[in-house]
């Protein structure tokens, strides 16, 4: 049996993905430079977020990322909720690895420039989490060793074509 509300929410968060500017997906709001680092240096930490819809405010929305099982080529990220907003949040498969340039953090040079992403929407549910296996090969190739961080955004959407986006951080290491 289909779920009316499950169906319209991920409706609208397929639609407002779609929406999106360029310059949000590639550099964050009105292609900033990155936010500084923050992390401490450790392989996984609670990621740091940025609310890119109202100007770089934070807001909790009970969100964690973690990185596990990195290989030079994949790895996989897990997106736990818990507490913050009452309601389901939404990613897609778009992602982004940033590495440390002069204190702050750059995006990482893709191989092509004729990326494409599928439009889908992963539902994290209250209180639940869910794992995404990120594959970058085909777009940086197979990452030496050294410090990165994935980023993914994920909305809250309240209505249909409307929405907040953060962006979430996930550190992690290659050796």
């Amino acid at each position: 049996m289909r779920h009316p509300v499950k169906t319209k929410l991920l409706i609208a968060a397929l639609a407002a993905f779609l929406l999106v500017p360029a310059s949000y997906i590639l550099f964050g709001r009105e292609g900033k430079t990155p936010p500084p680092m923050t992390d401490d240096g450790s392989k996984v930490s609670r990621p740091a977020c940025e609310n890119a819809v109202s100007g770089g405010g934070m807001l909790d929305w009970g969100l964690t990322a973690a990185v596990e099982d990195v290989t030079p080529v994949s790895c996989t990220l897990r997106l736990t909720q818990s507490g913050g907003i009452a309601g389901e949040l939404t990613t897609g498969e778009w992602f982004r690895i940033d590495v440390p340039q002069n204190k702050l953090w750059a995006p990482l040079t893709t191989l092509r420039e004729d990326v494409s992403w599928n439009a889908i929407a992963h539902i994290v549910p209250p209180d639940g989490e869910i794992t995404l296996d990120e594959q970058w090969e085909s777009l940086y190739g197979a990452l030496p060793a050294g410090r990165y961080r994935l980023v993914k955004d994920v909305l809250d959407v309240t209505a249909p074509g409307t929405f907040d986006k953060m962006y979430y951080y996930a550190y992690f290491e290659i050796e």
